[in-house]
């Protein structure tokens, strides 16, 4: 694990920490973006990297999100793992470099980490399938909306740990 990859553990970590009490003090619900997602999707897409330390990140910041927001043990942790071994390994056909495709990819990836979520927890018991999903829509909505403003921020963090890196992935 190099230091980019620590730098970017640690951003996902205070988005968690300034994101998840947020969501659960306010008296209304409305969807959040997912930081945690995000900063995984921006790991899987622009760390080119060890598999393994991207793999580490991913479901390390699962396993906090997971504390945080008092999911089933496990869910988020296996779901980013799965999303970072699946978008690192789509990584080269993905077209990420504008705002346009940034979003678009960001919805679908936080969709597809929505549904398995809600299939996952659907298939333990704990609730329905369909409110979960209303809900998966809700936060890749939100997800895809903010997803180039996090990912300049990750940049612009990225390049000040890492400035001896080329181009990649998102700025190609």
């Amino acid at each position: 694990m190099n230091r980019r990859h620590l730098v970017l553990f640690i951003e996902g970590y205070l988005g968690l920490v300034l994101l998840a009490p947020l969501n659960h003090l306010l008296p209304w619900k409305i969807p959040f973006p997912d930081l945690v997602l995000l900063t995984v999707l921006y790991t899987a897409l622009a760390v080119k990297g060890s598999f393994a330390a991207g793999a580490a990140v991913a479901v390390g910041l699962g396993y906090l999100a997971d504390l945080f927001t008092g999911a089933p043990k496990g869910l988020y942790s296996l779901t980013l793992g799965i999303c970072y071994f699946t978008v690192r390994s789509m990584s080269a056909r993905l077209y990420v470099r504008g705002k346009i495709s940034q979003v678009m990819v960001a919805f679908f990836v936080a969709m597809g980490v929505g549904v398995l979520q809600a299939v996952m927890t659907a298939f333990i018991g704990e609730y329905s399938f369909f409110p979960l999903l209303k809900s998966a829509f809700g936060g890749a909505v939100a997800t895809a909306l903010c997803s180039p403003f996090v990912f300049w921020v990750l940049w612009s963090m990225d390049r000040k740990v890492a400035p001896e890196i080329i181009f990649e992935g998102f700025f190609r």
